[in-house]
């Protein structure tokens, strides 16, 4: 859990400085989106059997489960 929220904090980070000039509503806000995103892909990663319970997420899926959840928090915006 603990390298999900790293990796989620950090893909939240890279995406604020991506998006420099229209920002994800602050720091903190791309820091939490991107983190939310990388927990939700652990979860629904587990539940399909992508991971066996009881390990972490890995680098991969929480990337791309904070890009996806900072992209549709963009459409939303």
């Amino acid at each position: 859990m603990f390298t999900t929220v790293i990796i989620g904090i950090g893909v939240g980070l890279a995406a604020q400085l991506l998006t420099a000039g229209e920002g994800l509503g602050g720091i903190f806000a791309g820091m939490f989106l991107g983190t939310g995103g990388s927990i939700i892909a652990g979860f629904v990663g587990r539940y399909v059997g992508w991971h066996p319970h009881g390990t972490s997420a890995g680098y991969i899926s929480s990337a791309t489960g904070a890009l996806v959840m900072l992209v549709v928090y963009r459409f939303v915006v």
